[in-house]
C-alpha cells in the first residue's frame, strides 16, 4: 500500500470511520501518519497500589480482583473495578459505562493511569486502561509517553491509537526516505520511519521532539521544493527587455518635493537594476506604514513607462485602486503619461473603449482592482504589474498577473512589484514570498513624530471627546472609527451611521462631523474626502475604508472605537492615518467593557511600540499563523506539522538547502528531477500549484 492509499482500507478503519476520518481531513494513509498528536500525556509513572497518595497522576500494574455494577436512582451507574498487586489494592470507578463489566474478566491482567482520588481508600476515577495479553505486549495507552490526537464526535483517542499502531505496524517498513542522504546527514536527521514512529509513539519527550524536528524539517524542505519549482517556471518563461530610457529618473526627481529616505534610494536601485535586467523580476516590496512605499513603486512605473511600455497596479478593493489613481494621476498630469482607473464598477460602454485604449498602447498605465487581469484585458506591451498586497493576491493571483503576454514581437512577460501595506515577520515572508526577491524600507521620512497610542476605560469617553475638542480648536482634525456601517441586532457594535448622527447632534453641534463609508457611491466618498484634505472638515466619521492609502497631514488624532475587536496590523494600519507630519499626533484606543486577556495584550503592544514589524511578530504570537496568514490563501498547501513562526530556523536553513540544489536554472539534474517527484508523494495537489507558476 502507498501512502496515497485510501484510509478505508486499513485495518480497523472501513467506510464509517473513513467518512470521520476524511472530516478530520485525513483520506490516505500519508495523511494519517503525518497527522502528528496535538500534545502528549506521561503514563509512564508506575507506581505500586499500597502506595498512592491522593493528587498523583499515576500507573499501576496488576489483575483485576473483583468488579460489579452499582445500580443509583434515575438510571445511573457506577461500575466498579478492584485492582491488586504485590503491594494492595486500587479501587477505580467508570460512571454510566455498565458494560465495561463485559470487558474484564476476574484475573485479567491490566494497567490503569488516572489521578488518585481517596475515597475510603485510593481510587483512579475514569481512569485510561489497558488489557495485556502477554507480558511483551507494547502498551499504547497508558503506562508510557501516551499521544493525544485530534478527534472528532464518533471516534475516540483509543479507537484512533488503535487504527495508527495498526498502520505503522504495517506499512511503515515499505516507505521510501524522503530526504537527500547529504541533507539528512548535515542536519542530524533522524530516518523517516524512525521519525514516524517516534513522533506518535516516543519512549520519552525528548524523542518526541527530535522526530517532529525531523517531520517538520522534511514538511518545509518539500515546500521550499515547491517555491523553487514556481520561482524557476516564472523565470524560464520570458525575457524582459533592456530599459534604454534613463531620463525618467530625471523627470521624477525634478518632481519630487521632498527629500527620498537612504532606504527608499535604496530599494528604488534595487528595482532599477531588476527592470534593466534581461529576465523578468519578481520582487516583494515591504515598509512599515508611512514609510513611502507609493513614491517607490511610482519610481518603478516611471521606469516602465520609460523604456517604451506599460505599466498596471492592481489593488485588492475597488476603494483603494481609486486612492491609489487619486494620489497618482497628478504626477502622471505633469509628466505626460497617459493614465486610466479600470474597476469593476465602470459601465460596459466606457469598459469596452478603456480595453481598447490599453490593447492599442494609448494607455501607458492602468490602475485597477483584480478586474485588470480580468478576461478581456489585453495590453500592447505591459512591461511591469505591481501589485498592492494587502493579504488578499496569493501566488495564484500573482501569476496570472504574471503570465500577461505582451501582443509585441517578443511575447515577453512583465515585472512583477508585490507590495503589502502590512511588515511581515522575516520567517513568514521567506515562505509566503519565497518565489519572490524581497526589499525593505526600513526607515521613516525624516521629521515624522511617532504617534502617542494610548488605550482608556468606556468611563472616560468624556476625557476624549475633551481632548478632541481641544486639538480642532488648535487647527487640527480627527477621524473617528467604528467596526461596522449599520447597527446588527446580533452585535453590540456601534454604527458609525449613528454615532455619526449622535457626535453631530449632541457631542460636538459646533463642528463639522462628516461621515464616510464603503457603501458610499464613489463620487460622495470622493466629495467628503476631498473636503477633508481641503480643512472643511473637522471630525471624519469612519468605518476602516481608510484604514490605507489616506494622507493628511493636518489630521493629528485617530479615536478607535470598540478597538478589542480589531487585530494589531489592523490597528497599526489605523494609527497610521495620522502622524504623517511633524505635528504631535494621537491614537486613542476605546474598548468595550469586556475584554479578555489577548484583547488587553493587544492593546498594551499598541501602547508599548509603533514598529510594525514588532507589532506583526507579537500579532503571530498571540493570534497564531493560521489566523494572522493563511499558506492556503496565498497558494501555497496547508502545513500539518512545521509551524513557519515557531521553526522559523528550519524555514531558512530548508530555503538554503533547496536553493543550492536549485541553483542551476538549466537543465534539471537527477537530484532535481528526484525531489520533483518526491514532491507529488508529498504534497499530492502539487501539480494545481505548479500549474500557475
Amino acid at each position: 500500500m502507498t501512502g496515497t492509499a485510501d484510509i478505508q482500507y486499513l485495518k480497523g478503519v472501513g467506510p464509517k470511520r473513513a467518512a470521520l476520518l476524511r472530516g478530520m481531513g485525513i483520506a490516505s494513509l500519508a495523511d494519517l501518519l503525518y497527522t502528528p498528536p496535538r500534545r502528549y500525556i506521561d503514563r509512564s509513572l508506575i507506581k505500586p497500589a499500597g502506595r498512592l497518595r491522593p493528587g498523583e497522576s499515576v500507573t499501576v500494574f496488576g489483575s483485576v480482583a473483583d468488579k460489579g455494577v452499582v445500580r443509583a436512582r434515575r438510571g445511573f451507574s457506577i461500575f466498579n473495578l478492584l485492582v491488586s498487586d504485590d503491594s494492595g489494592y486500587l479501587l477505580c470507578k467508570w460512571f454510566n459505562q455498565p458494560y465495561l463489566s463485559e470487558r474484564f474478566a476476574i484475573g485479567q491482567k491490566l494497567v490503569v493511569s488516572g489521578m488518585v482520588k481517596y475515597d475510603r481508600g485510593p481510587s483512579l476515577v475514569n481512569p485510561e486502561y489497558e488489557l495485556i495479553d502477554a507480558e511483551d505486549e507494547e502498551l499504547i495507552h497508558t503506562g508510557r509517553i501516551v499521544p493525544l490526537h485530534a478527534v472528532t464526535a464518533g471516534l475516540t483517542t483509543r479507537q484512533y491509537r488503535v487504527i495508527l499502531r495498526c498502520a505503522l505496524d504495517q506499512y511503515l517498513a515499505s516507505l521510501p526516505e524522503s530526504l537527500p542522504a547529504g541533507v539528512r546527514s548535515r542536519h542530524r536527521l533522524l530516518p523517516l520511519a524512525e521519525a514516524l514512529s517516534l513522533v506518535h509513539f516516543p519512549e520519552s519527550l525528548e524523542q518526541a521532539a527530535r522526530a517532529r524536528r525531523r517531520l517538520a524539517f522534511e514538511e518545509l524542505f518539500y515546500l521550499q521544493v515547491l517555491i523553487a519549482l514556481q520561482r524557476r517556471g516564472a523565470q524560464r518563461s520570458g525575457t524582459a527587455l533592456p530599459l534604454a530610457d534613463r531620463a525618467w529618473r530625471a523627470r521624477f526627481d525634478g518632481l519630487l518635493r521632498f527629500e527620498l529616505t537612504a532606504a527608499q534610494r535604496r530599494v528604488i536601485g534595487e528595482i532599477s537594476a531588476d527592470l534593466a535586467a534581461d529576465r523578468p523580476m519578481h520582487r516583494l516590496l515591504q515598509g512599515d506604514v508611512g514609510s513611502g512605499k507609493t513614491v517607490v513603486a511610482l519610481a518603478a512605473i516611471l521606469q516602465a513607462v520609460g523604456s517604451g511600455g506599460q505599466a498596471a497596479l492592481m489593488a485588492p478593493t475597488e476603494l483603494l485602486a481609486e486612492q491609489h489613481f487619486a494620489s497618482l494621476a497628478p504626477w502622471f498630469d505633469e509628466l505626460g503619461v497617459p493614465a486610466a482607473l479600470l474597476t469593476g464598477s465602470l459601465g460596459a460602454r466606457d469598459r469596452a473603449a478603456l480595453h481598447q485604449r490599453i490593447a492599442d498602447g494609448r494607455i501607458s498605465v492602468c490602475v485597477g482592482t483584480h478586474a485588470v487581469i480580468q478576461e478581456g484585458v489585453r495590453f500592447s506591451d505591459l512591461s511591469l504589474a505591481v501589485i498592492d498586497e494587502q493579504h488578499r493576491f496569493g501566488v495564484r493571483q500573482r501569476a496570472a498577473l504574471r503570465d500577461q503576454r505582451t501582443g509585441g514581437p517578443t511575447g515577453r512577460q512583465p515585472h512583477v512589484l508585490v507590495m503589502t501595506a502590512t511588515p511581515i515577520p522575516r520567517t513568514l515572508a521567506l515562505t509566503l514570498y519565497g518565489d519572490l526577491d524581497v526589499s525593505v524600507i526600513d526607515e521613516l521620512p525624516p521629521g515624522r513624530v511617532p504617534v502617542v497610542t494610548r488605550w482608556t476605560a468606556e468611563g472616560n469617553r468624556d476625557k476624549v471627546y475633551s481632548f478632541l475638542a481641544g486639538q480642532i480648536t488648535a487647527g487640527r482634525q480627527a477621524y473617528v472609527v467604528y467596526p461596522v456601517i449599520e447597527k446588527s441586532e446580533k452585535t453590540d457594535l456601534k454604527a458609525a451611521v449613528t454615532m455619526h448622527r449622535h457626535l453631530s447632534n449632541d457631542v460636538f453641534p459646533t463642528r463639522r462631523v462628516a461621515l464616510v463609508h464603503g457603501r458610499l457611491k464613489r463620487a460622495e466618498r470622493d466629495a467628503v474626502m476631498a473636503k477633508f484634505k481641503q480643512g472643511a472638515i473637522d471630525i471624519l466619521v469612519a468605518t476602516t475604508v481608510i484604514e490605507v492609502g489616506i494622507d493628511i497631514p493636518n489630521a493629528t488624532v485617530m479615536l478607535v472605537e470598540q478597538a478589542e475587536r480589531y487585530g494589531l496590523s489592523q490597528l497599526h494600519q489605523l494609527r497610521g492615518r495620522v502622524g504623517r507630519s511633524s505635528d504631535k499626533s494621537y491614537c486613542i484606543l476605546l474598548p468595550g467593557k469586556m475584554l479578555s486577556d489577548i484583547a488587553k495584550a493587544r492593546l498594551e503592544i499598541m501602547q508599548q511600540t509603533i514598529d510594525g514589524f514588532k507589532i506583526a511578530e507579537k500579532d503571530l504570537e498571540l493570534r497564531g499563523p493560521g489566523d494572522f496568514w493563511s499558506t492556503r490563501q496565498h497558494g501555497l498547501p496547508a502545513l500539518r506539522i512545521a509551524n513557519i513562526m515557531t521553526d522559523g530556523q528550519l524555514v531558512a536553513v530548508t530555503r538554503q538547502e533547496v536553493r543550492s540544489i536549485f541553483s542551476d536554472q538549466g537543465v534539471a539534474d537527477p537530484a532535481q528531477e528526484e525531489l520533483k517527484q518526491n514532491l507529488e508523494r508529498f504534497f499530492p495537489d502539487a501539480g494545481q500549484y505548479l500549474a500557475t507558476g
